[in-house]
């Protein structure tokens, strides 16, 4: 017998069922009946009493399915008249959206879907388009910055400006969760303080006058009543907030976060509903109705098989379902899908049904893996439903699971975080929905300036773009048929590149544009559309599409579609126009299509930090606290001090046993997060197109472009908290990746021995941006170093990127290309000749592209020979393919050029190395900023502890009759303690997250990276200077995050390798920081204090002396260089720590004079502990004793920097003594006393300079035999008389002045500067009488 359904025609579909004699087995075809009770069971008929009898029902087939799908999906559908009553009270369209056309004030920055707002002024104000006048509404807003924002209602009558904004008007009232309070004209304390990550809901009651407010679902109150109501009054949903600041909006268009005390889909559509709030939007009632219908039948399909030989229906585990391409299921689930699969476009039914489905398929526990049902539901998805819907379903999938991820509240097992990281998880181990997710989803960086929906798409397709492509047609061909241009254009394709949907109308169109632009680039009589003047052709090029892509909104398709295409001309591939950011033409609105989503996949890797304990749940977690309370004098927890008592030992241990509690739940996290990352970054799913990794790594290129490259604009930079657990979390899938590629192959390195090859920094394929350079612009080192690149490493710089304005690469033709270039580049070959007319200097990134496309335009291809070097360009990261990255067939990819220095074993695959370049440079970008932000807490803690154990011993000396006194000191204590169990339990969160064991191994792996780059990199001579800058700051903070902020919690002396790596890092400091190949001021100057903060600590100091002794010597040498002409005080500086503990009077750690009027100060400066180095001190000695020239230039420039800064001292002195003394008593400015102190400190450092060379090397200045002894001594001499004369007189104006004691001039006293002029007099009468 043949089905019935054999021959069903789907609308989405087409499937063909074979007869029951053709394959009555293999492939499930049914009987009629069987066929029949099946789909009754999916489909069960429902009557008015209950489910139709079984022997009632009709013989169903898949010809009546449609037709009784479509009774059970109306039945109970929501009547037009139950619609209109559930609007009664409001005004405004249907769906609420931000008014981003009038209801503004000040600039803001709006997301595509008018939803999510970010301040771009100082308090910038803005309402939605929908108000109430009657009934109870909410909306709720999701905090994204904790900053300062006022969010609740407002009138239309209300006027705000950039001073006052939402509730500071009669008729609008707000919410403020940054200072605590209410707004209402005045303003009162109210609820609780907001983080990022939380919820308000803004609920306003219009039947009893009453305004409340909740976070996360707790009602903080009826904020006001009695507000003012009646005819004319209509509140809209409103916001202020400050620069930077930003939230999302969810009026109802999604399901409601805490609707728990708000009405149910359901009631908002009956007659008679409950009482409580409504969303002003309405959900979708009918649809998500439908949804959940369809969803049931899905779950029946799934949990039931058909048994072909016993001829019924049985039940079973829907998790063991597969795909297996039984006819009779796929054919039902065909029909089932096709109403399902257009209701899966809609954010709210894909939220509340389709993920809450998916959730709940993993709520039994155990691993992903062992959840195989969700890859099945998303093969049926990519089987079933149209490319466009199951990528927007997904797409609306992923992206609230990342709201409701990062809004999620903390709760002590962190079981929200956990439960939606597992199905993100499941869903990106299906490799295809990963592909699609990561290239349109997942992007670090915005989609652009032209996510703008349909409204363009409406204009494309107008009449006026026939016209358009009327002339365009008429412009070409009279180009085209030009006798007297001598352009070979050759023939011309476009090729639509793979996945992007495309009509070949809008092919033609677009084609025709970018030729018809190229060509006109060559016509010196083309104006631009903003030009009065003649400009070079490029230019204006460039000038009329910005003013086309920018200024006409109905332009904006130009772009978007350029991108889907690569355009051929005459063999040679133009690049794509790249993207521009477009403004509106509102006066004070401005729309970023593309900030809202940078955060895409980094969401995932954060974990964000509460500051509410109670609520997270960190008493449970931690129910005792502890912390340090044994101090020094300098009020610093001293562990050798410290002496617990029982009780302090117990709450310690039963302190730290909480923290690893709450350490092991965060790890959870922590481990599924690595998971996620670890899926994008597999390379080895290549069945289906490109792998992950490299669409990651492309992403991730453009991530760091666009946090590199807008430092200055900080609303559109990835949230610093967001990138700290960003870096760990990629270090983690890097490492893993890395060594488990050293187990398959055996003689790559380890990831402990990792290093970016320096090659990478000259070679061109990796774009570094407009990011330093060591030896300066990259374009000044491409010239002035293009010899060595072709001698050290074969590498001729295409001479194009030699000129003024540099160009980027042009893809050679893939035929010959592929065929003739050696090792995956452009072989060499003659230069084009550069018209005049393009070497003026270029107007943009963009501009450059077209300049390149423009020559190769005009000047005919040569043949290829046979090269002997690799000729080079700079390649875009959207121009590079596998190829390029991880070459093949003898292309060494990434690693071209390899220097002869450099050793030739294999490292580990290229795409990783270009990652772990990357997440160098975003610890640059912001991480160590992070990490030093973050110490504030544990300081916090160190303040009050101190502060509370001087309140202790105050209580303790507090006589018994000054009992007023002792009840303020205990209210001090009690707030003291609550406070420190706050930060405690708070500390103990960010220790588990930022400052853990596990990422101070990270921090310190990042460290060795560097050195190991920078060595490598010096290893090569001239081509040194192509390194980034970043790699020596990153050295340089790195340590100091691992010495300054991860400690005492966790010490660097535990660390693998700490002493080695430690003497490592003393010889980059001490060679480069004179290195003449670094030019940057700023990183110079850097290296300088790096050396100098080195050599302040006893086991750094040691390191330094640990090093080679030719690059000892060579540092001193470099040191002992004459002062002028370069920044000196640091220099002498560096000198004065080699030498404190060994001067007259010079190993104090607290200045004396300080100790002898406030002894008992705790908070007075304190210097560091003398640690003086013999070993250089030896070193110094010596060049100075056989190198007469350049100790004499040396002292000189010594004593004429004492010259100079004890004679600015002196006049400083003279104009604070005269401000003092004037009868008006004007304040002396604080920076005229902090440069004061400063001349006196550094003529004190410098008088401490003279005295070691006097005591290291006397005869400098006692041995006549040296031309320059008696000159040096007699300038000695006099500077010394100089000083005894201003400093030692009595009543003198120095003594006057110290006798003031005013605050910033605490250093400067009579002791400090004698004790160093008699250390060099004691000197120098010793050392005279020994030699006679």
């Amino acid at each position: 017998m043949t089905s019935k359904g054999g021959g069903t025609a789907l609308s989405r579909r087409n499937y063909r069922l074979a007869s029951d004699t053709e394959k009555p087995k293999a492939t499930g075809i049914v009987s009629e009946k069987l066929l029949s009770d099946y789909l009754h069971h999916v489909f069960p008929s429902s009557s008015r009493h209950g489910l139709t009898p079984v022997a009632n029902r009709k013989l169903l087939t898949f010809q009546d399915l449609d037709t009784h799908l479509e009774q059970l999906l109306s039945d109970g559908d929501i009547t037009e008249e139950s619609r209109d009553q559930a609007v009664e009270g409001r005004l405004g369209p249907p769906t609420v959206v931000l008014d981003h056309t009038s209801g503004f004030e000040g600039l803001l920055f709006v997301d595509d879907d008018l939803l999510g707002v970010i301040g771009h002024s100082n308090f910038s104000s803005i309402r939605a388009t929908t108000c109430v006048f009657k009934g109870k509404w909410l909306y709720e807003v999701l905090i994204s910055s904790q900053g300062l924002m006022q969010i609740g209602w407002c009138t239309l009558n209300c006027r705000f400006n950039q001073e006052e904004g939402v509730g500071d008007t009669p008729d609008s009232y707000a919410y403020d969760g940054n200072r605590v309070r209410k707004w209402n004209v005045t303003t009162t304390n109210y609820g609780k303080s907001w983080a990022a990550g939380d919820i308000v809901s803004c609920l306003i009651d219009l039947d009893d006058g009453t305004i409340t407010f909740c976070l996360n679902g707790q009602s903080l109150g009826t904020a006001f009543s009695d507000i003012k109501m009646g005819p004319g009054i209509a509140y809209f949903p409103a916001i202020s907030l400050s620069f930077k600041e930003s939230v999302a909006f969810n009026f109802g268009s999604r399901p409601l976060r805490y609707p728990d005390k708000y009405l149910s889909v359901y009631e908002m559509n009956t007659s008679f509903p409950k009482q409580g709030y409504r969303p002003l939007q309405d959900p979708p009632t009918a649809d998500l109705i439908k949804a959940n219908r369809l969803l049931g039948y899905i779950k029946t399909v799934l949990a039931t098989s058909i048994d072909t030989q016993e001829e019924k229906v049985v039940e079973k585990d829907s998790s063991v379902w597969k795909l297996q391409g039984e006819p009779t299921v796929l054919v039902t689930l065909a029909h089932i899908f096709n109403y399902f699969a257009p209701l899966m476009c809609k954010v709210y039914l894909v939220e509340d049904v389709l993920m809450n489905f998916l959730l709940g398929i993993l709520e039994g526990g155990g691993s992903v893996d062992e959840h195989p049902l969700i890859q099945q539901i998303l093969d049926l998805f990519w089987l079933l439903m149209e490319d466009y819907e199951v990528n927007e379903c997904l797409k609306q999938l992923m992206m609230s699971l990342l709201r409701a991820y990062r809004f999620s509240p903390i709760i002590p097992d962190l079981g929200f975080q956990i439960h939606y990281l597992r199905l993100t998880t499941a869903i990106l181990r299906h490799e295809k929905s990963r592909k699609y997710l990561l290239n349109n989803v997942f992007s670090l960086s915005g989609p652009g300036p032209w996510a703008l929906g349909p409204g363009p798409w409406a204009w494309v397709r107008s009449g006026k773009l026939l016209c358009m492509k009327e002339q365009m047609d008429h412009n070409v061909q009279q180009t085209f048929g030009d006798p007297d241009r001598e352009v070979e254009l050759g023939e011309c394709n476009a090729i639509i590149t793979p996945g992007e949907p495309s009509e070949a109308f809008d092919l033609l169109i677009l084609f025709a544009l970018a030729m018809t632009m190229l060509v006109k680039s060559a016509d010196l009589q083309f104006r631009g559309s903003r030009s009065r003047v003649r400009q070079p052709p490029i230019r204006v090029l460039m000038d009329g599409l910005t003013v086309t892509t920018e200024s006409v909104a109905g332009a904006r398709w130009i772009l978007k579609e350029l991108e889907k295409f690569r355009f051929l001309v005459a063999d040679i591939r133009i690049p794509t126009i790249r993207k521009k950011t477009f403004k509106s033409q509102q006066s004070g609105t401005a729309v970023a299509w593309y900030i809202f989503d940078m955060l895409r996949s980094v969401v995932f890797f954060y974990i964000k930090t509460p500051l509410r304990v109670k609520e997270a749940g960190l008493e449970e977690l931690i129910p005792t606290t502890w912390w340090p309370t044994c101090f020094d004098k300098e009020g610093r927890d001293d562990p050798e001090l410290r002496e617990e008592s029982a009780d302090e030992r117990l709450r310690r241990r039963a302190y730290e046993r909480g923290c690893q509690r709450l350490k092991k739940r965060i790890e959870v996290v922590e481990e599924l997060q690595v998971q996620i990352l670890k899926l994008m970054l597999n390379n080895k799913d290549k069945g289906t197109g490109q792998a992950s990794r490299y669409i990651f790594l492309n992403k991730f290129r453009k991530f760091l472009q666009e946090n590199a490259s807008n430092r200055a604009n900080p609303t559109v930079l990835c949230p610093p908290e967001y990138m700290v657990c960003f870096l760990h979390r990629l270090i983690m899938a890097v490492r893993s990746y890395w060594d488990e590629q050293k187990r398959r192959s055996g003689g790559n390195i380890s990831s402990e021995d990792a290093y970016v090859p320096p090659q990478l920094f000259f070679n061109g394929k990796v774009d570094y941006f407009d990011l330093q350079r060591l030896g300066g612009l990259l374009s000044h080192l491409k010239k002035t170093l293009k010899d060595d690149l072709a001698t050290k490493a074969n590498i001729i710089i295409d001479p194009s990127e030699i000129l003024p304005s540099s160009m980027d690469d042009l893809d050679e033709d893939e035929e010959t290309g592929a065929a003739q270039r050696p090792l995956g580049a452009a072989a060499t070959g003659s230069s084009p000749v550069r018209p005049s007319w393009l070497s003026s200097p270029t107007l943009g990134r963009a501009n450059r592209f077209l300049n390149t496309a423009a020559v190769s335009l005009m000047t005919p291809r040569r043949p290829f020979a046979p090269p002997e070097k690799v000729k080079v360009r700079t390649l875009a990261v959207e121009q590079r393919t596998e190829e390029d990255i991880e070459g093949n067939y003898g292309n060494d990819g990434l690693l071209l050029g390899q220097p002869l220095e450099e050793p030739d074993q294999p490292i580990t695959e290229k795409s990783l190395l270009e990652i772990l370049d990357g997440i160098v440079m975003m610890y640059n970008l912001s991480v160590h900023q992070q990490l030093g932000k973050m110490v504030v807490v544990s300081d916090d803690v160190h303040e009050y502890a101190v502060a509370l154990k001087d309140t202790e011993e105050k209580i303790a000396r507090c006589p018994n009759r000054r009992a007023d006194i002792l009840d303020e000191l205990l209210k001090s204590q009690k707030v003291f303690a609550e406070k420190l169990n706050h930060l405690s339990r708070r500390l103990a969160w960010i220790n588990a997250t930022i400052y853990s064991k596990e990422k101070m191994l990270d921090v310190y792996w990042l460290l060795r990276v560097c050195i190991c780059t920078i060595e490598h990199a010096d290893n090569t001579g001239s081509l040194f200077a192509f390194t980034p800058e970043f790699y020596l700051s990153v050295a340089m903070n790195s340590y100091s995050a691992l010495k300054n902020y991860f400690s005492p919690a966790n010490s660097m002396e535990e660390l693998p390798g700490y002493e080695e790596t430690l003497t490592q890092l003393a010889a980059i400091l001490a060679k480069h920081f004179a290195d003449p190949r670094i030019v940057g001021t700023d990183i110079k100057d850097s290296l300088m204090q790096a050396l100098a903060s080195y050599v302040c600590y006893p086991q750094s100091l040691r390191a330094v002396e640990r090093i080679p002794e030719d690059q000892r010597v060579a540092m001193m040498r470099n040191l002992l260089a004459p002062y002028e002409q370069r920044p000196w005080a640091q220099t002498n500086w560096i000198l004065v720590r080699f030498w404190k503990g060994c001067g007259f009077g010079y190993r104090y750690t607290r200045l004396p004079h300080l100790l002898k009027t406030k002894p008992e100060d705790a908070t007075l400066p304190s210097l560091q502990k003398p640690c003086p180095s013999l070993l250089l001190q030896k070193h110094m000695a010596e060049l100075l004793r056989h190198d007469k020239d350049m100790a004499a230039s040396f002292l000189n420039s010594v004593l004429n920097q004492l010259n100079w800064a004890f004679s600015e001292f002196i006049g400083m002195i003279q104009e604070i003594q005269q401000a003092a003394e004037r009868p008006e008593r004007n304040f002396v400015d604080t920076r005229q006393l902090k440069v004061c102190a400063t001349c006196f400190d550094l003529s004190v450092s410098l008088l401490r300079v003279l005295e070691m060379t006097v005591t290291l090397v006397p005869e400098i200045f006692l041995d006549w035999s040296r031309p320059s002894a008696e000159l040096l001594l007699r300038r000695l001499a006099q500077l010394l008389n100089q000083v005894l004369n201003r400093v030692t007189a009595e009543r003198n104006l120095f003594d006057r002045v110290v006798n003031l004691r005013l605050p910033g001039l605490e250093s400067v006293d009579h002791y400090p500067i004698l004790v160093a002029v008699t250390g060099i007099l004691v000197r120098i009468l010793v050392e005279g009488g020994r030699q006679g």
